[in-house]
């Protein structure tokens, strides 16, 4: 019998077998609905989270993936919109009313870098074991070939699966204000010596706050320069970070700003990195046509003082 939880308003991120396209619609079928009633929107990571096999699936006899936060860490992943139908497909699937899954409103990253509320099934505390629960051989493969489906790196799929922790590090972080080395805020950052820093760019604006510090936002054609900071303990280091940017977490309102993933151009190449953009309480003043903190305020009509 299908449940009949309400349906959730947000998109499902799915990082499991539900990224597998044929095995969803075979599941689906099963239960008398088309492959519309759960539609693929695109690739998307969940951040601050790691893959994990802790959760004995009865249905399968063997382990089941589950996520556990881990800040610094990505999991890859895709959003679908399911209907109302969908929805009660999908908690059937993941065992909502058997106590396997429940529901968690989080958030999730796309590729553009957009933060977006999403609803992810993740094991209940009831049924995650700390005990590592091996994968079905099938069942590894199906996740696999929704890896392969949707262009997702399998190595922290297949570190997981061996028992090993299922992180992918982002291990940098682009900053542009005044985490940039010289600046006031730049021992936050610089306290402990870091791998490397490139100058370094990426696509959007900068803009005034009203306060000593600038703030960035991902949309337009221009660029704003700034640095890339590799750092070898990013889960550490991201927490001083987070207080410094008065970002709370995901899924939480309030925010100064979000941290959020965007490819950084250097010399080198592009990089994926964490970086702060504006969050629902930061105030946005004019734009920095140059879109470089130091070039602004080494202008003499500069209008901004120094933060971070």
């Amino acid at each position: 019998m299908i449940p009949t939880h309400p349906p959730s308003d947000l998109p499902c991120f799915a990082y499991g077998s539900n990224l597998c396209g044929d095995e969803l619609a075979g599941w689906l079928t099963r239960h008398g609905l088309d492959a519309s009633h759960v539609r693929p929107l695109g690739p998307a990571l969940l951040p601050d989270h790691a893959l994990s096999f802790g959760y004995f699936s009865q249905r399968r006899q063997a382990g089941a993936l589950d996520v556990r936060p881990r800040r610094g860490s990505v999991v890859p992943g895709v959003l679908l919109a399911p209907s109302a139908e969908g929805w009660r497909a999908l908690d059937a699937k993941e065992g909502v009313d058997t106590g396997a899954y429940h529901r968690l409103d989080t958030e999730a990253i796309r590729p553009d870098g957009a933060v977006v509320p999403v609803t992810v099934y993740v094991v209940t505390d009831a049924r995650r074991l700390d005990a590592h629960q091996p994968p079905a051989d099938e069942y590894l493969r199906t996740v696999e070939r929704g890896y392969a489906a949707w262009g997702h790196d399998p190595a922290p799929l297949r570190r997981a699966a061996r028992g090993e922790p299922g992180v992918a590090w982002v291990d940098a972080v682009f900053v542009y204000g005044t985490l940039l080395r010289g600046e006031s805020n730049a021992h936050v950052l610089h306290d402990r010596p870091v791998r490397r820093v490139l100058e370094a760019t990426v696509r959007g604006a900068l803009h005034e706050t009203g306060e000593p510090y600038p703030v960035m936002v991902l949309d337009g054609d221009a660029r704003v320069h700034g640095e890339l900071v590799e750092l070898d303990d990013v889960e550490a280091r991201l927490g001083p970070l987070d207080a410094l940017e008065a970002f709370g977490g995901y899924g939480r309102p309030g925010r100064l700003y979000h941290r959020t993933l965007v490819r950084a151009r250097t010399a080198e190449g592009e990089r994926l990195a964490w970086t702060y953009v504006a969050g629902e309480t930061v105030g946005r003043g004019p734009r920095i046509a140059t879109g470089s903190w130091r070039a602004h305020r080494a202008a003499p009509d500069a209008t901004a003082a120094r933060r971070g």
